[in-house]
Order: structure tokens, then sequence, then C-alpha cells
């Protein structure tokens, strides 16, 4: 599988008796920062909460750090403009 960065999703392999089907996986920016395996985004969530913040406020600023653009991106093509 292609490393999810380069493709701009994820691939997942399922397995059920004996068949095997292949997928691709798309995550939005937030779920992306919950369940990266990038140590840089890990490490950067990580600090964001030794610093003192919740979870939810470290993986919002890891995905706004990492993914600021496709956030911004989103919002303007659902919303017509960018969230405040």
């Amino acid at each position: 599988f292609e490393k999810s960065s380069i493709a701009g999703y994820s691939s997942v392999m399922l397995k059920t008796g004996d068949v095997t089907t292949f997928h691709r996986l798309f995550a939005d920016p937030f779920t992306r920062a919950c369940l990266s395996t990038e140590p840089h985004e890990f490490e950067y969530c990580e600090n964001l909460m030794n610093q003192g913040l919740s979870l939810m406020q470290a993986v919002n600023q890891t995905a706004e750090h990492f993914y600021g653009k496709e956030i911004e991106t989103f919002n303007t093509l659902i919303y017509g403009k960018e969230a405040k």
C-alpha cells in the first residue's frame, strides 16, 4: 500500500473467510489527526497535551496545524466561506 500522505487516502484490506477485498478509506482532517501513525503528528499532539491541553483541544490543534489548508478548502466548499 502507498503511504496515505502520498495517496490522499488510507488503504484497507478486509478478509472474511476466503474473501479478501481492498478499499480506500477517506477521512476528515480531525479523524486523520486522531488516528495518525505519523510520528511527527503524534509527537505534536502529545506535546500539546503535556502543555496542559485536553485531548480534544490537542487533536483539534494538531488537525489545524497539519491539515489547515484542507480544513479551509472543505469549509469553503461546504459553507461557502471560512469557518470562524
